[in-house]
């Protein structure tokens, strides 16, 4: 730190010192032996930016150093994402310091355009919902999207799939499936002869054996098919405790033979009671055990949502497909959402133009087209939009301090630190502590990936290079993807417990560099997809020692 003339000798010694005006602390002086460190212990510090000036003195030479440094109340910093639709006058929120990622996309009828395509692209199957997907995936681009260039849809025989009481198969040689067929009428009954799928319906009202549910299913289907069930349908929706399910059903059939106000009803209902919200998502949680169930509920709320012009819909849908059930397609459903949504939507693309730190920038964006820039705190200050054509949707990313420990019931992160083996809280300068991450992810928790953020406390050095402390890398011995100073970032993908030796935890290695007591911030696990989904592992103390 500091240079003497004449210089020192190794037995010589040297009075070292330490004064912190604003911290209103006294200078502290040591002897020290030359060519040895000095330690001062510094009085609480508060928030904000402060002055330290280290000095030393050798005989009648002396020489100072200052050193700069700003005290955080927390390093926590979490990823967040904010949603706008754009206007003339939108004001964008970001990061205080650093950049955010903005990211302009185009929120009418083109976004949905790929999910048209993808389903034109399932005909391979020998299933009904995926041969029906394919005609009614270029029916939706042919009435949506006529200057797309699409080639001629295939053939297809729906009596093979027609059972003889009028029902739907799911197979051409299976039996006729109560759920597919009321599906079917909802979606897609041109296809099929809709006078026996309406006496199939019929003849499970009128059977005395039928359950609840088949009788609400069956309402559903003719509902579908302009069939006059609404007073059975109202007497049904009068009925109490009624599983959120059942309710659906019914808001759908409500829905479709034009009664909205019970429609909405039975949707409010089963939103106010199942309803839950991880942006950019929400979902039904209407089982415990089975989050299968849950997808099912979601995307038919997702539909039912879209019909009645609630925006949840598209967060219904979009939780639905990037957590596609293990046992069952989601086509049908896929048809009938975009069928009740895309009405909705303006045709044609979408335009804006942006004025940043000056510049101006005009964009034009077709089917599924993003745009991109990144803004510091002052270009987002005097940033500002207009000549807003169509329906754009824009996306803020960007780092922000965390202002409260809110812990998701689905996921968690516990980290312990270990010496030689044994879990430990009191280190020695120089020893090379092994640091322990145990992520977990239940049944109910998003599909996808996560991230990671560990901070390590100040006296911590990570260790890049785990081989020249004679340590041996293993299939449990991670690298952070990122580092920020001690911001320690890594990758979480879905079967991560696959590839570690241990299976419930993954670990590195930092050194204990300097001396002192240290807090250990929490650990943060947050979910890729929806920035809302996160927990925290719990604070603690660490010592290092000389």
């Amino acid at each position: 730190m500091c240079g003497f003339i004449p210089n020192p000798a190794a037995n010589d010694k040297i009075t070292a010192w330490l004064e912190a005006k604003n911290l209103f602390m006294p200078k502290i002086e040591q002897t020290i032996m030359a060519f040895t460190s000095a330690y001062f212990n510094l009085a609480k510090l508060s928030a904000g930016g402060h002055d330290l000036i280290f000095g030393g003195q050798f005989q009648k030479e002396t020489d100072r150093v200052l050193k700069k440094i700003k005290v955080v109340d927390s390093r926590l910093a979490e990823t967040k994402k904010d949603f706008y639709e754009l206007k003339p006058g939108t004001k964008i929120s970001g990061a205080r310091d650093g950049w955010t990622k903005l990211t302009f996309m185009d929120y009418g009828r083109g976004r949905l355009y790929n999910e048209a395509v993808n389903l034109t692209y399932s005909f391979g199957g020998s299933r009904v919902d995926q041969k029906i997907a394919v005609l009614a995936g270029f029916k939706i681009i042919k009435d949506n999207f006529p200057d797309a260039d699409r080639p001629d849809q295939p053939a297809f025989d729906g009596q093979i799939y027609q059972d003889d009481n009028g029902g739907i198969k799911l197979l051409s040689y299976g039996s006729a499936e109560l759920e597919l067929s009321a599906k079917i009428a909802a979606f897609t009954p041109d296809y099929f002869d809709r006078s026996a799928l309406a006496a199939y319906f019929y003849a499970i009202i009128n059977n005395q054996t039928a359950n609840r549910e088949e009788v609400i299913l069956a309402i559903y289907g003719l509902a579908s098919l302009n069939e006059p069930v609404l007073l059975l349908l109202n007497d049904y929706a009068k009925i109490n405790n009624l599983p959120p399910l059942d309710k659906i059903y019914l808001a759908l059939a409500a829905l479709n033979i034009g009664d909205e106000i019970t429609a909405r009803q039975l949707y409010n209902d089963v939103l106010s009671a199942d309803g839950e919200v991880s942006q950019p998502y929400s979902r039904l949680k209407i089982d415990d055990k089975n989050n299968d169930n849950n997808i099912r509920a979601t995307a038919l709320a997702a539909i039912l949502a879209a019909g009645l012009g609630d925006v949840k819909g598209e967060q219904f849908w979009q939780y639905a497909i990037d957590n596609r059930p293990a046992d069952w397609l989601l086509n049908l459903e896929e048809i009938g959402y975009l069928k009740k949504l895309l009405p909705s939507l303006p045709a044609g693309a979408a335009k804006f133009t942006l004025n940043l730190n000056g510049q101006t920038i005009s964009r034009e964006l077709k089917r599924w087209e993003t745009y991109s820039l990144m803004a510091d705190n002052q270009g987002l200050a005097s940033l500002s939009f207009s000549a807003v054509q169509g329906r754009v949707g824009l996306i803020a990313e960007y780092q922000a301090p965390v202002s409260a420990l809110a812990n998701s019931k689905y996921i968690s992160v516990n980290k312990k630190y270990f010496v030689n083996g044994k879990e430990a809280g009191q280190f020695k300068q120089g020893d090379i502590v092994e640091i322990r991450l145990y992520p977990r992810l239940n049944s109910q928790a998003l599909k996808g990936d996560y991230e990671i953020i560990d901070i390590l406390p100040s006296g911590l050095r990570l260790v890049t290079s785990p081989y020249v402390y004679g340590l041996n890398y293993s299939c449990d011995v991670w690298h952070p993807a990122e580092v920020n100073g001690q911001s320690l970032n890594f990758n979480l993908g879905p079967d991560w417990n696959k590839y570690s030796c241990h299976g419930d935890y993954f670990r590195y290695y930092a050194y204990a560099a300097g001396p002192g007591g240290y807090t250990v911030e929490p650990a943060l696990i947050q979910s890729v997809k929806s920035r809302q989904m996160k927990s925290y592992s719990s604070y603690d103390k660490i010592n290092v020692s000389q």
